[in-house]
């Protein structure tokens, strides 16, 4: 598959489309891997679920900070320090409108320590 799709975006995009082809195939291989191990492991739905949003918050703050960095007309340093806090505030978002059960623990710790430092 690897090698198809570098057949195909490699004299298009370059470096970005080989980069895009093994990162296509390399998911695709953890998606079988992880449907193999599901017995092994002893994966519930609930794990594939948590899996699933995190991928998602992942895809979509790749999105999101590859088109931001299309804007950017910085020095490389700020302009990665920007695509990171970017790529964070994002990611976070995403996990906490999809409702995280870790994001929230970890915000309910917060708001514990911030009464209690009151």
């Amino acid at each position: 598959m690897n090698f198809v799709l570098n057949l195909v975006l490699i004299p298009r995009y370059g470096a970005a489309g080989a980069a895009f082809a093994t990162t296509v195939t390399e998911g695709i291989i953890v998606v079988i891997q992880l449907c193999f191990l599901r017995g092994v492991l002893q994966f519930t739905n609930r794990d594939f679920r948590a899996m699933a949003v995190h991928f998602l918050a992942a895809a979509v703050m790749a999105g999101i900070t590859y088109f931001v960095s299309l804007g950017l007309h910085v020095p490389l340093f700020w302009a990665l320090a920007i695509k990171v806090a970017v790529g964070a505030v994002v990611y976070a978002a995403i996990l906490l409108l999809l409702r995280d059960q870790r994001v929230l623990d970890i915000l309910k710790k917060i708001t514990s320590l911030k009464h209690r430092a009151i």
